[in-house]
C-alpha cells in the first residue's frame, strides 16, 4: 500500500523498510506496530506529530499555520 506524507511523498511501507537512509527508530516502530491496533497506532502517531511540529515551531524551524 502506497503512504502519502504531509508534504507530498509517496513510500510504500517496503520501500520504507529497505531504505537505507530511513532511522532504524522508523523501522523498529513499523515492525512494532503490525502488533498494535492500527487505530490505536494511528493516534499515537498523530499526536507524536503534534508534539514535534509544537517542538519546530518554538525552535523556529517553522512557522505556526
Amino acid at each position: 500500500m502506497t503512504k502519502r506524507t504531509s508534504i507530498g511523498i509517496t513510500y510504500t511501507e517496503e520501500q520504507l523498510m529497505s531504505d537505507f537512509s530511513v532511522s532504524d527508530w522508523l523501522k523498529n516502530q513499523l515492525v512494532t506496530t503490525k502488533n498494535r491496533d492500527v487505530l490505536d497506532s494511528l493516534r499515537d502517531a498523530e499526536m507524536l506529530v503534534g508534539v514535534l511540529e509544537q517542538r519546530c515551531i518554538e525552535a523556529g524551524c517553522i512557522t505556526k499555520q
